[in-house]
């Protein structure tokens, strides 16, 4: 798979082909003036397509669920892995999370999980 467009490059006669030909330093990132394959040396800026792979998920979760988040599920969100002063608020059987996730009151056995995960384990 092409790491700059994701095209699969797996196929028959394609491979390294795909990319730029052209004479270039090994590790020049700019782009061929000569044509507009992908260039093998190309680096990627990860913060931009993560900001942008995120943008994209807020807007499709929005477009479905037709709301905004609320202030727990972004104090959630935000947290990283679920996790609040110690407190583990996500996962599989996390209270909040699976509570936010299913839209519902959490259960008397998540409720009983969270506090032995957090007050007495």
């Amino acid at each position: 798979m092409c790491y700059v467009c994701r095209k699969d490059i797996g196929a028959p006669n394609e491979g390294y082909r795909h990319f730029c030909q052209h004479f270039r330093p090994e590790g020049d990132g700019r782009k061929c003036t000569q044509c507009d394959r992908c260039n093998l040396w190309e680096t990627e800026n990860t913060d931009a397509i993560l900001r942008q792979a995120k943008a994209d998920a807020e807007r499709r979760w929005k477009e479905t669920e037709r709301r905004e988040l609320s202030n727990a599920e972004k104090a959630y969100l935000e947290s990283g892995a679920g996790h609040v002063d110690g407190m583990s608020f996500g996962g599989d059987r996390g209270i909040l999370g699976s509570a936010l996730s299913h839209r519902r009151i959490p259960t008397l056995e998540e409720i009983c999980d969270f506090i032995v995960d957090n007050f007495i384990a």
